[in-house]
């Protein structure tokens, strides 16, 4: 009768810590996946607030044109802060796990952070030609899957770009995004392989760089950077 019971107590315990581990594991799916869901209205508010600052960016350097002196200051450190916004935006997007339920959510709001950065990218180039400043501006093109060397160089520019502290504005963009934009910039600058860079809008370079290669390519444009000083 003691072995019995013996017997009874051990399957209960059994059981009931099969049972706490299956409500932890419950719980923390369902946490997940109310973390996961609230992820995109928390995605689409920090790309509200970054859009916001782009229209007010835009609306100083129109405001700015006749007297440009008086606002190229505020125009370039804002355009470098908003690049580093948009830099760690970007980082939370693709870290991002969705269900299926958000999954065209997160598909538009991939389109609009793809809209938001195009735009930026135009508008750190006007700012460059209208102050006559010293920012380098490079927009990287690249399909997300299927190029390993391609994510490699998109994370050398980042790199460089931190080592910058953002005077190299650097907008890095999915080529296989489906919008209208990125297929005129394919067709404008000829793009048929990846990755390929397009620095100040007018000098196109395809194929991968490392390092190395690729500041010695950057510094052809903006020799005065801290990060060209050993370049040979």
């Amino acid at each position: 009768m003691e072995n019995r019971k013996s017997k009874l107590n051990n399957g209960t315990k059994l059981t009931l810590a099969f049972l706490a581990a299956v409500l932890a594991v419950s719980i923390a799916f369902a946490l997940g996946y109310s973390i996961a869901n609230l992820k995109v209205p928390a995605l689409q508010n920090s790309l509200n607030l970054d859009q916001q600052t782009l229209e007010a960016l835009s609306l100083a350097a129109t405001l700015g044109q006749s007297n440009s002196s008086a606002s190229c200051a505020i125009l370039e450190s804002g355009t470098e802060a908003l690049n580093q916004q948009l830099q760690s935006l970007n980082s939370e997007i693709n870290a991002a796990q969705t269900d299926t339920t958000y999954a065209s959510d997160y598909n538009n709001i991939l389109q609009q952070f793809a809209y938001t950065r195009l735009n930026s990218w135009l508008l750190a180039q006007r700012i460059k030609e209208q102050c006559h400043s010293n920012i380098l501006n490079v927009l990287m093109l690249y399909p997300q899957n299927g190029c390993d060397n391609c994510v490699y160089e998109g994370e050398e520019l980042a790199y460089l770009e931190q080592r910058s502290n953002y005077t190299l504005v650097a907008t890095v963009l999915d080529a296989n995004i489906n919008i209208s934009p990125v297929q005129a910039i394919d067709r404008i600058y000829n793009v048929s392989s990846y990755p390929t860079i397009i620095i100040n809008e007018n000098s196109t370079y395809v194929g991968y760089e490392d390092t190395a290669q690729l500041t010695k390519t950057l510094c052809q444009y903006a020799p005065s950077f801290s990060l060209c000083g050993n370049v040979s």
